[in-house]
């Protein structure tokens, strides 16, 4: 006979027992006579709904057309475990889904499908954490529920949370190749309660166990705030979201100019750069810029990469192209800036965009640098020759313009598309204008090229002197940091011997307070006693004393209860004590003395915090011989 079939007599259900109450129960009563956690599973369940019905799953047969969903038997989707988060601080924070919080999902889910027929969708993928939007959002191909607690593991028993699959039939064969699932868990922020809403249908990797591969917040327009928690079976080493779960999440890019045709569908090649160039070297001006570099050169090494400062690198551009510029010191740059932009440019678009364009034919694509095939005998340019290189290089951009046959070489020259249009100075401008009154004043680091009027930073001595200033504006600005820091320390122990001092007082304030209530109170009730031989003294200052019971009652009910007293003692008849009436222990109690304590006692505290908000510190023994002084001159 099949467990799931056989009669459980010896386990029933309580009158009041609740279903996942009696589910541990049965499971650990029938634990040797049925050892298969998914037979003993049906034995339970079936148990379950002969006893109370199935009123869960005989609405969802309702809601559920046979005709276009197809039903399963209850399989496993979580199980209990423990799982690490990390805050901010990175602290670990550990989420323990035991048996109780299982039980806690488990309602939440079936509650809702009770409620709204809110069953949790069964998608094919899973769904994108905010801000990312799937342009592909899942698919549904089916739901799931009602749940219900099981048992899963035979060497490792642990509990489990099972449901029904309400499968589409017209998914079927995709749900085929999807044998594995995958929950994502939903924390509400409001009440910290959790479901489990969508369930993804993967093929990957096998079910069980379940690692955490993803947490987010999620929110949308009609859905309340949750934490998600996705839970995938991916492999150890492949465990990184999105990986496993049949997304893709592509990384975020900053994109320039996207979709921009400024110069059309045309692009240069190599060999046309090679014959503007060839056609630039034959002007007339770069002539005169060849001879003035031989006169010049003569007496210097050709292509020896030295220029007029002695630093290597500021070679001629079209003789072997431009080097890079030198390293800055880090230190030396302006907070905020990009580490790799000029400071000259700040406030401008990049170079290669400023002078250019965006890239051609409307895309944007990785560049591949293309150094053209210059002759290399061709001298260097001079320093001393660049005013006349300007020329040749104003004509040589109008020769790229007509050699290309766009737009590219005229919006070099002028980015209106052939008009004339007011453009701020780029910075390869400024270069061949030379010095100007705008530029002149131009810090020393906004410039690279070796142009008469423009420096770089080097060995000079105005080099070290910024540094050197820099240097000490940091030491001041350490020095600083650190006499703060003892400032803060300081003001912070003195508020704590504040405090320190403060709750001490208050705590003695009470204590004398206290006593003087005691010495009041002990008089009442030994008069009382001695009025009244019914009244047992000791039992009522037991009682109504705050020296022998923390809890004694306030004024108020302490009145009340002596009024009780006497008129429970009245109905009995008088009694004349010959000796009064004592309390062991007890002590002499003088009134006066108690109350005039506790008056030291609160003007005390009032000169102590007076002198607190005044700025003059004022110690509890010296605030009490104050406090008699001024009490004794009253």
């Amino acid at each position: 006979m099949d467990a799931a079939q056989q009669p459980v007599v010896a386990i029933q259900p309580g009158q009041q027992e609740s279903e996942e109450d009696f589910i541990v129960r049965a499971h650990h009563a029938l634990a040797q006579q049925i050892p298969d956690p998914i037979e003993r599973n049906s034995a339970v369940w079936n148990t379950w709904d002969q006893a109370k019905g199935t009123h869960l799953l005989d609405r969802a047969n309702r809601y559920f057309d046979s005709a276009k969903y197809a039903a399963t038997r209850p399989r496993p989707f979580f199980m209990e475990h423990e799982k690490v988060n990390y805050d901010a601080n990175g602290d670990e924070d550990i989420t323990n889904y035991d048996l109780a919080e299982l039980t806690r999902i488990i309602r939440e889910n079936n509650h809702r499908i009770q409620d709204t027929d809110a069953y949790t969708a069964l998608v094919d993928k899973h769904t994108l954490p905010p801000p990312y939007r799937d342009p592909d959002p899942p698919r549904n191909l089916g739901f799931v529920g009602p749940y219900r607690l099981g048992m899963m593991g035979r060497s490792n028993p642990r509990w489990g949370i099972f449901a029904n699959e309400w499968q589409r039939r017209d998914k079927t064969e995709q749900l085929q190749d999807r044998p594995n699932r995958s929950v994502e868990v939903l924390q509400l922020k409001a009440n910290g309660r959790r479901y489990i809403d969508p369930i993804a249908a993967l093929s990957e990797a096998p079910r069980l166990p379940l690692p955490t591969t993803a947490q987010y917040a999620a929110a949308g327009e009609n859905r309340e705030a949750v934490t998600v928690e996705r839970y995938d079976a991916t492999p150890a080493l492949n465990a990184v979201f999105p990986g496993g779960m049949n997304t893709f999440s592509k990384k975020p890019k900053r994109e320039r100019n996207q979709g921009s045709d400024m110069y059309g569908q045309t692009a240069a090649d190599p060999q046309m750069i090679k014959e503007v160039l060839n056609a630039l070297m034959s002007t007339e001006e770069w002539q005169t810029i060849s001879e003035a570099a031989q006169t010049i050169g003569e007496n210097q090494p050709i292509n020896s990469g030295q220029d007029e400062l002695g630093d290597p690198g500021m070679m001629d551009p079209m003789a072997g192209g431009m080097p890079e510029p030198p390293m800055e010191d880090p230190g030396m740059m302006d907070p905020g800036m990009d580490p790799g932009m000029d400071p000259g440019m700040e406030g401008q678009p990049p170079l290669a965009e400023m002078e250019m364009g965006p890239p051609m034919g409307g895309e944007v694509m990785e560049e591949e640098m293309v150094e053209p095939e210059v002759d290399r005998n061709v001298p260097p340019l001079a320093p001393l020759a660049a005013a006349a290189g300007r020329t040749a290089l104003t004509q040589g951009a109008k020769a790229l313009g007509t050699a290309v046959g766009t737009s590219a070489g005229n919006k070099l020259m002028n980015r209106g598309g052939g008009q004339q249009q007011p453009k701020k100075q780029g910075i390869l401008a400024k270069i061949l204008a030379g010095p100007t009154a705008e530029n002149q004043a131009a810090t020393p680091r906004q410039q690279f090229g070796a142009v008469p009027g423009y420096h770089r930073y080097d060995s000079t001595s105005e080099g070290n002197m910024n540094r050197d200033q820099y240097q000490a504006m940091q030491a001041e600005n350490h020095q600083m940091r650190q006499e703060l820091n003892q400032v803060r320390k300081h003001n912070d122990s003195l508020l704590t011997e504040q405090a320190e001092m403060y709750a001490a007082t208050q705590h003695e304030v009470v204590q004398l307070r206290q006593n003087a209530i005691d010495a009041e109170r002990k008089e009442r009730l030994t008069n009382l006693a001695h009025r009244y031989g019914a009244v047992d003294l000791k039992k009522e200052m037991d009682h109504c004393l705050y020296g022998n019971n923390e809890s004694a009652p306030d004024n108020e009910a302490f009145d009340e209860r002596i009024t009780l007293i006497e008129q429970y003692a009245a109905s009995t008849a008088p009694q004349s004590p010959m000796i009064p009436l004592g309390y062991d222990g007890m002590g002499g109690g003088d009134v006066k003395n108690d109350r005039f304590a506790a008056q030291v006692a609160d003007k005390a505290l009032e000169l102590v915090n007076g002198g607190i908000k005044s700025g003059k510190r004022l110690s509890y023994a010296e605030a009490v011989e104050e406090a008699k002084t001024q009490l004794n001159a009253e």
